[in-house]
């Protein structure tokens, strides 16, 4: 009986032992844990700062490839204005008398007779019409073919320059009366003038102006 009492107090404070050992570990193992998630006040800036700059810098880089994206898709005026002032002598050139069709020009229109492109008739004699419109601030291009013109079609129109801040016509004609060649800001009496001259000037969407003029000689003997 005695020899049982001991084994029983012996390994009662086995388990005690036990206890305290599984107690003790549990605090160690708790505390660590805390001391791992926690952060103190200078880490929590440095990855701030660091978050800051790497916004910046993806933000730069986004910024940068649209405005490259938005240059690249932007017709420069230069380029806008070569391929109208080609258009436009080509017409003008053409121009030619024709019966029911008259010859007309003011300081913000011109229309006359030429060659146009119909999708019904081919190459034909018809009409063509540029009017500046300074309330939208663009050169319309008005096209009719024959049987528009003396039917008073529709026909088909675009913009045939944009962004424009100002435009004027001038038509160059040789006074009878004064007997000598002088520019005017109208047509005379539905004559074909010898030359047409265009002063105009576009805006960028940057507030940069460009100013261009051309002067297109008429191959057509008026008188």
């Amino acid at each position: 009986m005695c020899y049982l009492k001991k084994e029983q107090k012996a390994s009662s404070k086995d388990h005690g032992g036990v206890l305290i050992g599984y107690n003790s570990l549990f605090y160690s193992l708790r505390s660590s844990k805390v001391r791992i998630k926690s952060f103190t006040l200078i880490e929590l800036v440095i990855v701030v700062a660091l978050a800051a700059v790497v916004s910046l810098a993806i933000y730069r880089t986004f910024a940068s490839g649209l405005n490259i994206w938005k240059k690249t898709r932007v017709t420069p005026p230069q380029e806008e204005t070569a391929f109208f002032f080609e258009k436009f002598t080509a017409e003008a050139r053409n121009s030619l008398k024709f019966t029911g069709i008259n010859f007309s020009g003011e300081k913000d229109r011109v229309e006359f007779p030429t060659l146009v492109e119909s999708r019904i008739l081919g190459k034909t004699v018809g009409k063509i019409a540029y009017i500046y419109d300074e309330g939208r601030h663009i050169l319309r291009k008005k096209q009719y073919d024959y049987s528009q013109s003396y039917l008073g079609g529709e026909g088909s129109s675009y913009d045939a320059l944009t962004n424009v801040s100002s435009f004027h016509f001038t038509y160059y004609f040789f006074d009878e009366h004064k007997n000598e060649y002088v520019w005017m800001d109208e047509c005379v009496q539905n004559k074909i003038p010898i030359a047409i001259h265009m002063e105009f000037e576009l805006s960028s969407p940057e507030g940069l102006t460009f100013n261009f003029s051309k002067t297109i000689r008429i191959p057509v003997e008026s008188y």
